[in-house]
């Protein structure tokens, strides 16, 4: 794992929990979006601002390196940072649509399915 904090990431969200987000990044790596690094704003309904299988652009906030785990956040990008992911968005439009890393939320997505209807 070369995750670095400050550093801006692309991650797929592969479940929503009433505290955050659970996202996967290109090299199996998660991570924790908690709910209060969405917004500035208090959120009453995270499902009104992140959706399951959606790509987001994230800033680390630390990294975990034994567990493989990130805490990252939304709302810490500076305007600077936002304007910067509109390009990533175009020029990274193969890993959003990499067969790899879709294949891999779908495997991690399964897992989780399968935990869930075990009551883990």
């Amino acid at each position: 794992m070369s995750y670095q904090v400050n550093e801006i990431v692309q991650g797929v969200v592969t479940r929503i929990l009433p505290y955050g987000a659970m996202m996967v990044f290109e090299d199996e790596t998660m991570g924790l979006l908690h709910i209060s690094e969405i917004s500035n704003s208090y959120i009453r309904n995270i499902y009104r601002y992140l959706k399951v299988g959606a790509v987001y652009q994230v800033k680390v906030l630390s990294v975990d390196e034994e567990k493989h785990f990130l805490k990252v956040s939304l709302k810490a990008l500076s305007d600077e940072e936002r304007k910067m992911i509109i390009g990533l968005n175009e020029r990274n439009q193969s890993l959003i649509d990499s067969k790899l890393l879709t294949s891999k939320v779908n495997d991690w997505t399964k897992i989780e399915i399968e935990k869930m209807n075990k009551g883990e």
